[in-house]
């Protein structure tokens, strides 16, 4: 564009000349201005080292050895965000750098096509709302290249000038998929926080691939574990749940994920039903029920649930305090439960402990394990280790366990829910006896 600029300079040709300067200009601005409405998304989902494979398949042409040269050493110095910024920097310099980054985030190897999605929208929207300004026509405008210079470069010239990139426009996604792209970004938004503060990613890992093969690459779950490892579990779970929204039917594989005998979260997994119902604004449809029967049972009783689970905590509250060492207690929790308590949650109780004494670490403690599911009987094992020897603090419990319980009528009592515990049933019978 700015040979032909230069070429209807020396021919004299100074209208058409500014027009196509300030085409350019308009252009420049206009990718500009993409790039920084795709550079949020572009940076916290995309990894650098697997885009710039990608993308020398489809154009050789966008990105030199020396730009990615330098966008790996900016990668391994300061980290993926900052090398991404970087190689969006670096795309947006040439030519059909948008259409590339598409036909890049949707390869095999990357698995993006949600983002390359939700970047055509954006283009889409920016082509909507920029306004052409009123330019001459110079589509039937012939040039007579003859009395160039012999040393001015050649340019093959077309007979009219075309601005194709101007003109280009892409095609509108299907609304349906756009849809379902903007659902999928709402709903793991929505959960976002629960999600990080709950799963431990590398429990999870082990079973995501037991109910669907085809979420998470082998990659991907290499560069979880390392973050898991690196920076801790918040980090990592936030890690998991943007690798997992990228795939298809992920939402289905997490709840069955979560409710897996071995995982035991399914308060947690009904909690996330319901936030996609209230996005759907409608019940969850059938194929997001990856199991009928345990979603009813768990819609029957999860308000009672929570409910037993808050009355049992407050009616123990003071023995728990008065006898409970968290220093002692912390290190026994694990061995029978990994679910219960996040190390995040032992670094707060150890941190209140040490500030403000045992009963106050002992009240953070109980607090935190009621909010898992199988706490109580997790809590009766771990007083019962030989580590712990405190046997007579668990008689105190099931003694408040069965005035709770007593209290309670008909369909409201959450039957068994606790007996998950063989140390219980034997200790139920001896009582009986």
């Amino acid at each position: 564009m700015s040979d032909l600029k230069d070429h209807l300079y020396l021919k004299g040709n100074l209208p058409f000349a500014r027009v196509l300067e300030e085409q350019v200009a308009t252009m420049a601005s206009h990718d500009n201005d993409l790039k920084e409405k795709i550079r949020i998304d572009f940076v916290h989902h995309v990894i650098p080292s697997y885009l710039m494979r990608a993308i020398w398949k489809y154009d050789k042409n966008v990105l030199s050895p020396r730009d990615v040269e330098h966008i790996k050493i900016t990668k391994r110095n300061r980290g993926n965000m900052a090398g991404a910024k970087e190689l969006l920097d670096y795309m947006a310099r040439y030519d059909n750098w948008f259409p590339c980054l598409l036909q890049a985030l949707r390869d095999p190897d990357v698995k993006l096509d949600s983002l390359a999605m939700r970047f055509s929208s954006c283009k889409t929207e920016l082509d909507r709302t920029s306004e052409s300004p009123d330019w001459p026509d110079v589509s039937d405008f012939e040039y007579d290249d003859s009395s160039v210079e012999s040393d001015f470069p050649t340019v093959p010239l077309p007979s009219s000038v075309r601005l194709a990139k101007l003109g280009a426009t892409y095609v509108a996604p299907d609304r349906r998929k756009t849809s379902t792209a903007t659902c999928n970004r709402k709903l793991k938004e929505k959960i976002r926080m629960d999600f990080n503060h709950h799963v431990m990613p590398n429990h999870l890992l082990t079973l995501i691939w037991k109910y669907n093969a085809n979420i998470l690459t082998e990659r991907d779950t290499q560069y979880i574990r390392a973050v898991t490892h690196n920076r801790g579990n918040i980090a990592g779970a936030e890690v998991l749940l943007d690798y997992m929204a990228r795939y298809d039917n992920w939402f289905p594989c997490l709840l069955q994920a979560l409710s897996d005998p071995d995982m035991k979260m399914e308060r947690l997994a009904m909690r996330f039903s319901k936030y996609k119902a209230e996005l759907d604004g409608s019940p969850i449809a059938l194929h997001e029920r990856p199991n009928l029967l345990w979603l009813q049972k768990l819609q029957l009783q999860e308000s009672t649930m929570a409910s037993y689970n808050k009355q049992l905590k407050d009616k123990i509250w003071v023995d728990f305090k008065n006898y409970v060492i968290p220093h002692n207690l912390l290190p026994v929790i694990p061995k029978y439960d990994k679910n219960v308590l996040t190390p995040e949650d032992e670094q707060h109780i150890r941190a209140e402990t040490n500030n403000r004494g045992d009963m106050a670490g002992a009240e953070v403690l109980l607090d935190k394990m009621a909010e898992y599911d199988n706490w109580f009987p997790c809590l009766l094992q771990a007083l019962r280790d030989p580590g712990v020897k405190m046997e007579h603090v668990t008689l105190l419990f099931l003694n408040c366990k069965a005035e709770l319980d007593a209290t309670l009528i008909g369909p409201h009592q959450p039957q068994g829910w606790y007996q998950n515990s063989v140390t219980h049933k034997k200790h139920s019978k001896n009582k009986t006896r």
